[in-house]
């Protein structure tokens, strides 16, 4: 009679670990490939979800902003402050945030008396630009950050002129 060996060699084990270690990184490395992958995508959705949001908020303000530039406060490259209703409303950029503030602005220090003011976005790059004149028809408005940048026109209402 012929006994057949169930054991296996050392050779063959060998063979085995050295297939399963190779077959272990070889899955490690695409997995934490694709891990990455999807790391950069969320920060890009997010990036956009956030600045898309910022932006939202900001033509809603200006779509209430008055046209009248005797209403206007300040306007720079960084800057937009104007009187609505009982209060000053701001849009400006303080240490890449881009921020809301309310409250009350003086025009002959530059500064505000009494705000409430918050961070509305993180941004690389603001850029306010207003056309010449007795009234402000539009705004060109970049806003920026590592992933996404939105560049556009936005058109003041008419009917407020003061």
């Amino acid at each position: 009679m012929i006994w057949h060996k169930k054991d296996i060699t050392l050779l063959e084990c060998l063979l085995y670990m050295t297939f399963m270690a190779w077959l272990f990184s070889a899955s490690m490395i695409m997995v934490s490939r694709t891990w990455r992958d999807c790391i950069t995508i969320s920060r890009k959705q997010r990036s956009s979800i956030t600045l898309y949001s910022a932006y939202d908020l900001l033509v809603r303000d200006l779509q209430c902003a008055p046209s009248g530039r005797a209403a206007w406060k300040e306007i720079t490259p960084t800057t937009l402050i104007w009187h609505s209703g009982g209060a000053d409303i701001g849009w400006f950029v303080q240490d890449k945030s881009l921020i809301r503030a309310q409250g009350e602005y003086s025009t002959v220090t530059k500064k505000w008396k009494k705000k409430h003011a918050n961070v509305i976005a993180q941004v690389d790059k603001v850029q306010f630009e207003s056309g010449t004149g007795g009234r402000i028809t539009q705004f060109n408005i970049v806003l920026s950050d590592e992933y996404t940048t939105i560049t556009t026109d936005i058109l003041l209402n008419p009917r407020s002129f003061t």
